[in-house]
């Protein structure tokens, strides 16, 4: 895949984005695009890369970026969980913090499911939590064999 040209243009409530993508190779290909900028929420779309080039236009609505990390019962940060808010999965680093950029109007509960795949040490957390709860403490991951599913 190859991008061709990406141009923006941004203002307070929305960024417009639009690119154009070629596939390298003769045969179609389908790929999952995600764009984000700083201020905004991120929009993904499953898009068809063809041998010519495709516009793919976006509209980024205005949002804000929460942020908080995965712990294990311990307290030591898990690297790599997936942690998945309402329809959006993002992905631990190092030092197990995650950013999710939420769209405005700001739900006042999500959805949070969090896993550590292929790992023997960690079960998974599914609950529906205060959106401000996700901000200000740890999403702490249960030992291997305990699932911490609440409603």
């Amino acid at each position: 895949m190859r991008i061709v040209t990406i141009r923006g243009e941004l203002d307070d409530t929305m960024a417009h984005i639009t690119s154009r993508i070629e596939s390298t190779t003769e045969s179609t290909v389908e790929y999952v695009l995600t764009v984000e900028a700083d201020g905004y929420a991120p929009q993904h779309r499953h898009i068809k890369v063809q041998p010519e080039p495709q516009a793919q236009d976006f509209r980024l609505n205005a949002g804000r970026k929460v942020s908080n990390r995965v712990v294990d019962e311990k307290g030591k940060p898990v690297a790599g969980a997936c942690v998945v808010l309402n329809r959006w999965h993002v992905h631990t680093d190092p030092h197990g913090c995650f950013h999710w950029s939420v769209q405005a109007s700001i739900p006042e509960q999500v959805e949070v499911g969090a896993y550590r795949r292929y790992s023997s040490q960690y079960g998974s957390l599914k609950k529906t939590l205060a959106l401000s709860q996700i901000e200000s403490q740890p999403i702490r991951l249960p030992p291997k064999g305990e699932d911490w599913n609440h409603p």
